[in-house]
Parts: C-alpha cells; structure tokens; sequence
C-alpha cells in the first residue's frame, strides 16, 4: 500500500470540512422544503437543530426510500451535528485508522476525541425501534462535547 503523505491527509480532510459546511443546506434542501412560502425550517448550527435531523433519518429508513439514501444522509448527518459542535466549541477534524474524529479541546486544556460516526449509528439504532428519546440523542452527544468546551476559533 502506498504511503499517504501529510499534504494529501490535508486534502482529504479539507474536502470533507468544505463538504461538511454544506451539509446542513444539503440536508434543508432535500428533506426539509418550505412549509409555507415565508417559513422554511432552518438548520442554524444550534443545539435545537440537531432534533430536526430526526425525521430525516427515520424517513430515509422507510421502505420506500432509495436504497443509498441512509448511507447518503448518516453522513450529512454526521457532518452537521460536526459543525455544530465546532460552532460552540474548539474542535478540529481529525482523520485516525480511517475514522473521521473531532478533537475538542476543552477550557481546562484537556483534548477529547468524539468519533462522530458513533452518535449516528446510536440515532438510527434508535429511530429503528422507534425509542421515544431518539430527538435527544444528537443533543445530548452536543451537550457533552461542549461542556467545558474552550471557546470556537472565529471564523
């Protein structure tokens, strides 16, 4: 196997953070389209957002959806509940064994990593046995990574 040298893991981990910050438009556009002509539900990178991913998943999981559909959306999905987290907190991406992981650096100058595709298999392990919590899930894996977060970098 060929040796990855560092600019290319720089590459791959740029394009996923480009595609990441277009993750919650992508998710806005094919699963949540406007309600009224004046309204249309937001993904504005908060907290509450994260429970409007719910029905996303759980409708990508109904048998008339196509059959790439789930494998497509866990991964916006995963992508946005990401970028929330470093809308709040300091955190990088970080790319380990083939993992995507968000390193969180927390005021105390402790690093925790969150592998991010754990929280998503919980959701749709969740959604499937149809668990009353499952709208919660997505917040309180936010609530953990950002307690005692360091402050985001500006961007």
């Amino acid at each position: 196997m060929p040796h990855t040298d560092d600019d290319e893991i720089d590459d791959i981990l740029e394009k996923f953070i480009v595609e990441a910050d277009l993750a919650g438009s992508w998710l806005e556009r094919h699963f949540m389209p406007p309600r009224l002509m004046f309204w249309r539900q937001k993904l504005d990178f908060s907290r509450e957002s994260l429970a409007k991913l719910t029905p996303v998943i759980a409708e990508t999981l109904a048998p008339t959806s196509p059959p790439d559909a789930l494998e497509e959306v866990a991964r916006r999905v995963a992508q946005y509940l990401g970028e929330t987290i470093q809308a709040h907190a300091r955190s990088f991406w970080q790319r380990t064994d083939g993992r995507f992981e968000l390193r969180i650096e927390r005021a105390t100058g402790r690093v925790d990593v969150l592998e991010i595709a754990e929280p998503i298999a919980r959701l749709i392990l969740a959604v499937r046995r149809d668990d009353p919590k499952a709208a919660e899930l997505l917040g309180e894996v936010f609530d953990d990574a950002v307690r005692d977060g360091a402050p985001p970098i500006e961007r």
